[in-house]
């Protein structure tokens, strides 16, 4: 069974760009799956990754905007407001799920 979600980026750091889609993949697909399908649909979704072979797919860069370690920018994903407790290539959305890849200030541990 296909599911669909929404998937959102966006440039929270200047407010340069933010892309809506809508994708669909089967049922027990993992984020990443639903990634590669939006990039296939649009070039505003296209992504680049380094995968670590604990913790699988990290995001590096999407619609050309890479992560940027000294100031802190990184691509960080949410499920409608809450940021997600696992990786792209873990987490599996559910039908309706509004997924949000917005690049952002990392949050510090306290």
């Amino acid at each position: 069974m296909l599911i669909q979600i929404t998937y959102t980026i966006t440039n929270t750091v200047n407010g340069s760009f933010t892309c809506h889609i809508s994708v669909s993949q089967p049922s027990g697909s993992t984020l990443d799956k639903f990634m590669e399908e939006a990039q296939k649909m649009d070039k505003h979704f296209r992504f680049t990754f380094e995968e670590d072979p604990t913790f699988g797919k990290f995001i590096t860069s999407i619609n050309g905007l890479a992560n940027d370690k000294a100031q802190n920018l990184y691509w960080m994903f949410y499920k409608d407001e809450k940021l997600l407790d696992r990786g792209v290539s873990s987490f599996q959305p559910q039908s309706e799920d509004h997924i949000f890849a917005k690049y952002e200030k990392a949050r510090s541990c306290k």
